[in-house]
């Protein structure tokens, strides 16, 4: 396909042929299995800003190791996801409203963003108010996003508000990408299986054995309908329950007890260190759970 904006690019020339390049306002979504997948992608695009002698921002938020070297002329953004989403979302507004039209932007994984908020509602939430600034913006945006993780919340609001979404898989240390969605464009392969060469070009994959082989191995939990993917609150009061039947029951596990109960704390009840103390001094797991069946929303 011909790239009809040879000055926005990925910066792996295979990648922006079979996406007929990058456009204004794209908001490009990786679903990975490991951050190690989505790093690949990220140097040469950002690589590329660099050279197009484009505005390169990173969002640093996640406890990942970082994406971008220290040599990268990039301006990176450290933000506090755990002060909240209001204070995290009008800091990123804040950048991007600085930064103008035609900027670059990195992300760290979203992923550990629904960890802090303790929502996968609150991610969908997220995305869904920044991808389109970032479009208005005409910028180009890289984010990650773990597979089978989260629920529908956070999918679908992602899934329908980015330009384009990319699964990336791994097969016998090659990476191979099938995209998902591409707005506004077509071509006969696009939606196919694709394999990374060495040479930076993508070849669609039309062996029947290597699909299987590598689709094989990836997880498709659609595919069983006894599997219910729970959004992070939903997991962390039922693995809550969990222990403190076991506990009931007479199984000891301290150690596991205090962090979650510690967690629950923050989710449930505040995140101001010195009410933390004195609820740690009235209320048990039990007492968290019960509270916790009790709210409505997160």
């Amino acid at each position: 396909m011909i790239n009809v904006y040879p000055h926005l690019a990925t910066g792996i020339p295979g990648l922006d042929y079979i996406l007929g390049g990058v456009r204004p306002g794209d908001n490009i979504v990786f679903q990975v299995d490991s951050i190690n997948d989505y790093t690949p992608f990220v140097i040469p695009f950002s690589t590329s800003a660099i050279k197009e002698s484009r505005k390169l921002i990173y969002f640093r938020f996640a406890d990942h190791p970082t994406l971008l070297p220290e040599t990268f002329t990039a301006t990176v953004i450290h933000l506090h996801p755990e002060n909240g989403f209001e204070t995290f979302i009008d800091e990123i507004f804040d950048v991007i409203e600085k930064s103008g039209t035609g900027a670059c932007y990195v992300f760290d994984c979203l992923s550990e963003l629904a960890v802090d908020w303790y929502s996968d509602r609150m991610l969908g939430n997220f995305f869904m108010l920044t991808c389109p600034y970032l479009y208005d913006f005409e910028t180009a945006t890289l984010f990650a996003l773990l597979k089978n993780v989260h629920s529908s919340h956070a999918i679908n609001a992602i899934h329908g508000t980015a330009q384009v979404v990319i699964d990336v898989f791994r097969g016998k240390e090659r990476l191979y990408i099938q995209p998902q969605k591409v707005y506004k464009r077509h071509s006969e392969t696009m939606y196919t299986l694709h394999r990374w060469e060495e040479n930076g070009m993508f070849v669609p994959v039309r062996q029947s054995s290597i699909i299987s082989e590598v689709m094989g191995s990836v997880p498709h939990p659609w595919l069983d309908f006894s599997v219910h993917h729970m959004d992070i609150w939903s997991r962390t009061f039922s693995r809550a329950q969990e222990m403190a039947e076991e506990t009931n029951a007479g199984k000891k596990r301290t150690h596991s007890i205090r962090r979650i109960f510690d967690r629950l704390l923050r989710m449930a009840v505040t995140r101001d260190e010195r009410l933390i103390a004195l609820a740690k001094q009235y209320f048990g797991l039990s007492d968290l759970i019960e509270i916790g069946k009790r709210m409505i929303g997160t």
